[in-house]
């Protein structure tokens, strides 16, 4: 089982992804991935920031690109979508 997960965690390898955890959503590159926990790289600041993530807390992850990512945390938010294009 825990090969399986592993092998999951390598196919997102430096793709970006939105990750849910706790009662955080958020979006970066994951950078790696170790036996307890995940490197998620946030680029979108003004100072890149890498966030660990423990395996544990993890609700789910999925590759997701930015534009994607802003359409669904504005959806979540009830933002107002027009200024956005659909995924």
């Amino acid at each position: 089982m825990a090969g399986s997960i592993e092998k999951d965690f390598a196919a997102y390898l430096n793709q970006y992804v939105v990750i849910g955890f706790g009662s955080w959503l958020m979006h970066g590159r994951l950078s790696d991935a170790k036996e307890d926990y995940v490197i998620v790289s946030m680029s979108f600041v003004n100072k890149p920031v890498n966030i660990y993530i423990r395996k544990s807390s993890l609700h789910f992850i999925s590759a997701c690109e930015k534009e994607d990512y802003e359409y669904i945390r504005r959806h979540l938010q009830g933002l107002p979508l027009q200024e956005l294009q659909a995924p």
